[in-house]
């Protein structure tokens, strides 16, 4: 018998995709977003949790999908990994599916990891009822954190916060 994963489920322009649960740290609806000077395109800014400043993903833009004004229906879904955090802005959140590992493909001719889209490096695709839903790598996301353009313009809004 093989392993089972969790998946959360989210959705953007219509499409499903899915984090690994593990990475999945809590859901809150959208709320302003403090822009940040000089960020990276994929950022939208930085939000305040509790006294924690972190940035927010704009995962329209990373995806390479269309853009839309941030909207209370919205929601941010924080994510964690090795003590450090991000937020990214979904337009829905759906339920956790559990799935036997097997169900779990690479994309592409024999389901070899043939997908090269920057955003997508190395996700994979799973199907739940008929749909294909993508599941993104985390890694690639904290990878992106560790940009120095985004380093400098996180902690420039760090400060800006902390003045304002």
């Amino acid at each position: 018998m093989g392993n089972n994963s969790a998946f959360f489920l989210f959705t953007l322009v219509d499409r499903q995709y899915a984090l690994e649960l593990d990475v999945v740290e809590r859901v809150l609806h959208a709320a302003e977003i403090t822009p940040v000077d000089n960020a990276p395109a994929y950022v939208a800014g930085l939000i305040n949790i509790g006294g924690e400043i972190l940035p927010v993903i704009d995962t329209r833009h990373l995806f390479n999908l269309q853009h839309k004004e941030l909207d209370l229906s919205d929601k941010f879904i924080i994510i964690s990994r090795n003590k450090r955090k991000v937020v990214l802005l979904v337009d829905t959140v759906h339920d956790v599916t559990v799935l036997q590992d097997n169900a779990v493909r690479w994309p592409g001719p024999g389901n070899s990891h043939a997908y090269d889209d920057t955003a997508l490096k190395t996700a994979r695709v799973l199907r739940v009822s008929d749909d294909i839903v993508v599941i993104h790598d985390v890694e690639h996301l904290f990878d992106l954190q560790k940009n120095q353009d985004l380093a400098v313009a996180l902690q420039a809004g760090d400060e800006a916060l902390e003045e304002g």
